[in-house]
């Protein structure tokens, strides 16, 4: 797997609705991100009746320390995406995403 281009990275920091939604710039990400190193998880969260609140995806991307997948992380930084989207940061390269079922 080779760095993730400029070209890339630039599309992800400008990345807005007519490019799709949240997930679709969830599974572009998924196409660039070197797995050989990190991961992407998705997995789907449904809330019970005791819990407020709408189901979402969690999406983990985790860069294994290779810089490459660091620099996909820097372009999201600062997103749309990343302000509504973002639930935690990690020690250790890993960053949680909550994409809710209406925004997909």
């Amino acid at each position: 797997m080779s760095y993730p281009s400029q070209s890339d990275l630039d599309r992800v920091k400008k990345w807005n609705e007519k490019d799709g939604g949240h997930m679709a710039l969830v599974y572009f990400l998924d196409e660039i991100w070197n797995k050989d190193y990190g991961a992407v998880e998705i997995r789907d969260v449904a809330l019970d009746e005791h819990q407020e609140g709408e189901s979402y995806k969690e999406v983990r991307f985790i860069t294994g320390g290779w810089s490459g997948n660091e620099d996909i992380i820097s372009a999201l930084i600062g997103t749309w995406f990343y302000h509504v989207c973002w639930e935690s940061s990690h020690r250790g390269g890993m960053m949680i995403f909550h994409v809710p079922r209406s925004s997909t």
